[in-house]
């Protein structure tokens, strides 16, 4: 059974009957585990501009409390753990059953890979400067812990692929295209850039 650190939040305008709230999970970066991004004046903000807006919004640790995310950031066992949060959510709270995800970071890994991997209750996905490409978190992360909480007991990008965000894309005629239906995606790639979608 996976038990890990978990929080979720409402907005002042929540009621336990009525109208769902909208709910939106957010999926952290790099550096810490949840408590302690919960702390982060950055993290704080995200949280607080979404609660202000009557958002309800929730964050796990992935799979594990020893870690500081490199082992679960778009793993198996990390997308698992946001979908059983998820679910404990809506059977137990007034939210609505679609979620906006929200990832920055190396937290796009885990946004891009709920819904490539089957996460059908996606409004729209929210990026913030996102790690898309497994391979470059791989080459900028321990990557024992990578390895590990993939499931493999080495690195090979071939095992891997269908865990990268990345390798959906396809080059036809110097055109990238995706190749997977998603939900509408917003990035933001830096604080100064506020109106570039994909």
């Amino acid at each position: 059974m996976i038990n890990v650190n978990c929080i979720l939040k409402f907005p002042n305008s929540y009621t336990n009957n009525g109208t769902p709230t909208k709910l939106v999970m957010i999926c952290h970066g790099a550096g810490s585990d949840i408590n302690e991004w919960k702390n982060s004046v950055g993290y704080n903000n995200i949280v607080n501009a979404f609660l202000s807006n009557n958002y309800a919004i929730f964050d796990c640790n992935g799979y594990s409390n020893e870690s500081y995310g490199y082992n679960f950031w778009g793993a198996p066992k990390g997308i698992q753990c946001y979908r059983k949060a998820y679910q404990y959510i809506i059977n137990n709270y007034n939210v609505e059953k679609d979620v906006y995800v929200y990832g920055f970071s190396m937290g796009g890994l885990t946004a891009m890979n709920l819904v490539n991997n089957g996460f059908d209750n996606v409004k729209c996905i929210l990026l913030s400067s996102p790690v898309l490409d497994l391979k470059l978190a791989y080459d900028s992360s321990p990557h024992d812990s990578i390895v590990s909480g993939y499931g493999f007991s080495t690195w090979s990008y071939d095992l891997y692929s269908g865990n990268n965000p990345y390798y959906n894309i396809k080059i036809i005629d110097n055109v990238k295209y995706y190749i997977k239906q998603l939900p509408p995606i917003k990035i933001w790639y830096g604080s100064t850039e506020t109106n570039r979608t994909n």
